[in-house]
């Protein structure tokens, strides 16, 4: 049954980080209540036993994370964790209770927008110990996001981008939820238009313009194609459409629609930064983050190839290195940088362009093979 903690403060930018605990069995709950209540500045301000219960929690008061069992009686875990992405965007961290959990499992999960993925004890391969570093490596990420302040906000631009002017096109899969949030907290709004294609599946495409909108202070919406874009418009591809730009005169027009699959994918991160290159050239910043698969590479090795910057996320801070890397072995970008730092560069590059480019295309950590 739900139990709440009653705790006065509002979940946000200060205060402990509040988590809402989601598993059947009760000495589950006072286990990872006990866990996570170990790691500095957290609270566990309710508990539930069942999918409806956490629903209703999180519905009475907002929590900052959610630590999720799939295996809940009546409703499924799979089909809360859609709801919360759905309706009330917040990270989530899924525990598995089953040794050995196919990567199936994990990578529906993830697809779905969790946060992170870990195991609960089972004496062998997972411990008290390792559940309990796993949560706090998740929860320090968490913090990091919610402490660092956001970009200082320039004007919204209400008038259309001018060809010549710069554009952003990001590409993202497995953990880009978080990722893209982290890129977009350090890029002043209104100093261009941000184009994003991210892996997800269908019906999810409203819940990650809203959650992407509340963490970052961005108006972030879905494309419905036509838009002419402006520089405070960041636009998310629909689920199941491709996304891509075109120049028509002097302006960038937004354009979706329900082709192939490109690289296995639709959206797929290819076409919008094929789209992207041909529209903007080297006006254009390309950005590939965490995923699986290739997804992307071939796009960004175009832009690159068209003048613009373009940048890989680093292994060490991605769920999943397969698009990243990718885009690395073709060198479609200098070298992997870390998601801490892309944001900041991508904000430095439209502000001084000449200078910030060329510090930007600097070397960076080689790849390992």
């Amino acid at each position: 049954m739900f139990t709440a903690h009653h705790v006065p403060a509002r979940a946000g930018e200060s205060g402990p980080l509040r988590i809402l605990v989601c598993d059947d069995q009760a000495t589950v709950r006072q286990l990872l209540a006990l866990l996570v209540s170990a790691v500095s500045n957290t609270r566990v301000v309710a508990e539930a036993a069942d999918a409806e219960s956490a629903w209703s929690a999180l519905v009475q008061q907002p929590v900052d994370l959610v630590l999720l069992d799939l295996e809940l009686p009546g409703r499924h875990g799979f089909a809360l964790l859609e709801r919360i992405m759905r309706e009330c965007p917040t990270p989530v961290i899924v525990i598995s209770g089953a040794p050995g959990t196919g990567s199936s499992v994990r990578d529906q999960a993830m697809a779905l927008g969790a946060l992170g993925f870990v195991q609960k004890p089972d004496g062998v391969t997972a411990t008290h110990e390792t559940l309990q570093a796993s949560l706090a490596v998740y929860i320090e990420q968490l913090r990091k996001t919610r402490r660092q302040p956001a970009a200082p906000q320039a004007v919204p631009a209400t008038s259309p981008a001018r060809a010549g002017q710069p554009i952003v096109a990001i590409g993202s899969s497995t953990g880009g939820i978080v990722a893209v949030i982290e890129v977009l907290r350090r890029v002043p709004a209104g100093l261009a238009p941000v184009m994003i294609t991210q892996h997800m599946l269908p019906g999810y495409a409203d819940g990650f313009a809203k959650r992407v909108s509340n963490a970052t202070g961005h108006q972030v919406r879905v494309a419905q194609g036509g838009e002419v874009l402006n520089s405070s418009m960041v636009m998310v591809a629909p689920s199941g459409r491709h996304l891509a730009v075109r120049r028509s005169g002097g302006a960038y027009i937004c354009e979706v629609d329900q082709g192939d699959k490109i690289s296995g994918h639709r959206p797929s991160c290819d076409k919008l930064f094929h789209s992207v290159a041909e529209a903007a050239g080297s006006n254009a910043i390309g950005v590939i983050l965490t995923g699986m698969g290739r997804d992307g590479a071939e796009g960004l090795l175009a832009l690159r190839r068209a003048g613009a910057l373009t940048f890989a996320q680093d292994e060490a801070s991605s769920v999943v290195f397969g698009m990243p890397r990718a885009a690395l072995e073709i060198k479609a970008a200098d070298g992997p940088t870390p998601l801490g730092e892309i944001g900041a560069l991508i904000a430095a590059a439209i502000m001084h362009p000449a200078a910030e480019r060329t510090a930007a295309r600097s070397p960076k950590t080689e790849l390992v093979p």
